[in-house]
C-alpha cells in the first residue's frame, strides 16, 4: 500500500492507495518540523491511519511538507511516521519538489506555492535545481495568506485603509486593535492567525485599497522570487496553493503586467501527486 502526504502550515492531505489503486483520502492539520514538536508530530501522524487499514500495511510512504529545509528537519518527521509505518520505505521530501512534481509534471518551469506560506522553485523536469530563499512568515511569505494578512492588519492598525473600509473590517471579523494584538501574540499559531483573514480579502476585492493590496503582494512576491530565477520570462509559471486559486484573477493580471508566462493554477496538489506515484509503482489507474 502507497501513503502520499502533502502538508502545508494550515492543512494536510493524507491519501492511502491500496495494490487496486482504491484511494482513502485523510485530512489533517498541517505539519511543520519548525513550528511543531515531536509529540505534537507524533499525535497527528498517529491519527492518520483510518481502523480499516493497518500502518502495517503501508510499504511506501512519500511526504511533501513545509519546513523540510535540510536533513535535520526531514528526519525529524520521518523518525515519527517510520513509527507509526514500520514496514514502510519513507521518502520525505520539501513541498517545493512536490509542487514542482504537481504543477509540471516531467516539464520545465517554474513552481510556485501561494497558500499560507510562499515559495518558489526553478525545476528542470526531474528535480528543483535553483530556490531563491523564503524566509518565512516573520521576514518573507510575500504572496502568501500571511502576507495578504499582514499588509491588511497593517493597513487598518496605520489607518492606511479608507475609513469605511476599516469600520467594515471591524464589523465584519469581530476584531479591534486589542483582539489583534491578542492573536499575533497570545498565540502559538500568529501565521494561521494572519491567513486567517484572507476570506475578508477575498470578500471584498470590489474595494480599491483591498485590491492593491493584494496586487502589491503578488507583485511584491514575483519581483523578489520568481523574477530572480535565469529566463524567468521564457519559462512557463506554475502555482498551487490555495491563494493562487483563489486570487487567479488578480494573479494572472500582475503575471500578464509582469510578462510572465502563467500556466497551471492548482488549489490542492494531492491529486496530482497521487496519480504521479501511481504512475511511478506501476499501480491501476
Amino acid at each position: 500500500m502507497l501513503l502520499v502526504a502533502d502538508s502545508g502550515s494550515t492543512k494536510a492531505d493524507w491519501t492511502f492507495i491500496d495494490e487496486n489503486g482504491a484511494r482513502t483520502d485523510v485530512n489533517t492539520i498541517g505539519l511543520n518540523p519548525n513550528l511543531h514538536t515531536t509529540p505534537a508530530i507524533r499525535n497527528v501522524i498517529e491519527s492518520v491511519a483510518p481502523d480499516h487499514i493497518s500502518g502495517r500495511k503501508v510499504t511506501q510512504v512519500y511526504y511533501y511538507g513545509t519546513g523540510i529545509w535540510d536533513h535535520s528537519r526531514a528526519d525529524k518527521i520521518a523518525k515519527v511516521l517510520k513509527e507509526a509505518f514500520g514496514n514502510a520505505e519513507i521518502h520525505v521530501e520539501h513541498d517545493l519538489l512536490g509542487a514542482a512534481r504537481a504543477a509540471c509534471k516531467d516539464e520545465p518551469g517554474i513552481a510556485c506555492i501561494l497558500g499560507t506560506g510562499s515559495n518558489t522553485c526553478l525545476y528542470d523536469g526531474l528535480k528543483v535545481v535553483d530556490n531563491v530563499t523564503n524566509l518565512g512568515w516573520l521576514l518573507g511569505d510575500e504572496g502568501s495568506g500571511v502576507d495578504l494578512g499582514k499588509r491588511l492588519i497593517r493597513g487598518y492598525s496605520y489607518r492606511e485603509l479608507p475609513a469605511a473600509d476599516r469600520a467594515l473590517f471591524e464589523e465584519s471579523t469581530n476584531h479591534n486593535r486589542m483582539s489583534i494584538g491578542d492573536g499575533l501574540y497570545g498565540t502559538g499559531n500568529p501565521n494561521r492567525f494572519l491567513a486567517s483573514f484572507s476570506p475578508f480579502i477575498h470578500d471584498n476585492l470590489d474595494r480599491p485599497a483591498i485590491r492593491k493590496l493584494v496586487e502589491d503582494s503578488f507583485t511584491e512576491f514575483f519581483h523578489r522570487h520568481v523574477l530572480k530565477y535565469k529566463d524567468a520570462k521564457s519559462l512557463p509559471v506554475s502555482f498551487i496553493g490555495s491563494i493562487a486559486f483563489h486570487y487567479q484573477e488578480i494573479l494572472r493580471q500582475v503575471c500578464d503586467t509582469l510578462h510572465l508566462q502563467c500556466r497551471n493554477i492548482t488549489k490542492k496538489p494531492i491529486d496530482a501527486l497521487v496519480e504521479y506515484h501511481k504512475d511511478q509503482l506501476h499501480l491501476p489507474a
